[in-house]
């Protein structure tokens, strides 16, 4: 019996490809009518059709409104992060005056500064010794203020029995929210809360 069918094998960078070629002349049932006169398939296509350009369009419209409704949640969260950075690392510095005011039975004295559009490098508070020498300058992060009572003066005292005068600000951002900063004068202790009444003071 003489083969109808010869098989062809092509490599190429993907996977090898292969197919048969039926012999001129040979006929089979197996065949159709194209191949038994001898007329080769074609061989099977690479690949599949592309992206049409309106697709592409509609895809990037897609990913923009995505993007317009996640940034600004996003930002919003960042700003918050900041927020809670800042008011903790100052309720860090005024533990520290408190601790040392007791180990070394001295009164220090933290006195705040009303500012408004802040640069990195405005001072937001000064930590004073007994007789008023400056110990260190603290400065808040760009974009946050201090809101302090008009009423009150700007300063909190530290005793070595570990009580204080009591104080109470707030701590802005950009977006215009706050952080209550508050030190107790029986504990001496300082905390950060969130604000149940947000217009202030």
């Amino acid at each position: 019996m003489v083969a109808c069918c010869q098989l062809i094998i092509l490599s190429g960078p993907d996977l090898p490809l292969a197919w048969y070629q039926p012999r001129r002349g040979c006929k089979s049932k197996f065949m159709s009518e194209e191949e038994q006169k001898g007329k080769s398939p074609s061989p099977p296509r690479i690949g599949g059709s592309g992206f049409s350009l309106f697709e592409l369009l509609v895809v990037l419209v897609l990913l923009s409104l995505a993007a317009a409704v996640v940034l600004p949640s996003f930002t919003t969260g960042m700003e918050g992060l900041r927020l809670n950075t800042a008011a903790r690392n100052m309720v860090t510095k005024l533990k520290q005056v408190r601790s040392r005011a007791i180990s070394e039975q001295k009164v220090f004295r933290v006195v705040f500064f009303l500012q408004k559009n802040a640069s990195e490098n405005e001072t937001a508070y000064v930590i004073r010794d007994e007789y008023g020498g400056e110990v260190e300058k603290m400065a808040l992060p760009l974009g946050f203020n201090l809101i302090l009572d008009p009423e009150l003066e700007p300063m909190v005292s530290f005793y070595p029995n570990g009580r204080s005068s009591g104080f109470q600000l707030l701590v802005e951002n950009r977006s215009e929210s706050r952080l209550m900063v508050e030190v107790d004068p029986i504990s001496g202790l300082a905390r950060a809360r969130r604000l149940i009444d947000e217009d202030g003071l």
